[in-house]
């Protein structure tokens, strides 16, 4: 038996690859070429069933990772998403506060709603070199002085 997490969402598939979605829309992609092949249109109803199932391959055909349904579900989710945002606005969707965690930015500090926050910069060894006979001394030493500088910085508060 496999322990799968609670944050992990599984992806219920027929065969390999094969989505609940996949199936619905081969479906409704199905239906549609059976109604139109059952309709009065005479011989138009052949050729536009055969477009259909032209665009229903289509759209199952992997595109930049994804099926193609699936690019033109993301492409039209853009077209109208919110791409301006203000920072004195009442609607809540583009008022730039409701989702920036900071509020300004001041020398070397951070300002966020209740307390100030900063950037330690610290300088990388060569870590290659660390795995090397004689050389874990170095490497403790590094790693001991970025302790010690965290837990000053922790003491100062």
């Amino acid at each position: 038996m496999r322990i799968i997490p609670r944050t992990t969402k599984v992806k219920i598939q027929f065969f390999r690859n094969v989505s609940n979605l996949d199936i619905i829309i081969a479906f409704a992609f199905l239906g549609l070429i059976v109604l139109l092949l059952l309709s009065n249109l005479g011989i138009a109803r052949f050729i536009l069933a055969a477009v259909v199932l032209v665009l229903a391959v289509g759209v199952f055909l992997p595109f930049e990772g994804d099926r193609f349904y699936l690019f033109l579900a993301h492409s039209v989710k853009y077209v109208f998403a919110v791409k301006k945002y203000s920072k004195n606005n009442s609607k809540s969707q583009t008022n730039i506060d409701s989702f920036m965690p900071f509020k300004d930015i001041q020398d070397t500090f951070i300002v966020y709603k209740d307390y100030f926050g900063g950037v330690l910069q610290v300088d990388l060894g060569d870590c290659g070199l660390f795995g090397v006979a004689g050389v874990g001394k170095v490497q403790n030493a590094a790693l001991f002085a970025v302790v010690h500088a965290a837990e000053f910085l922790a003491a100062a508060d």
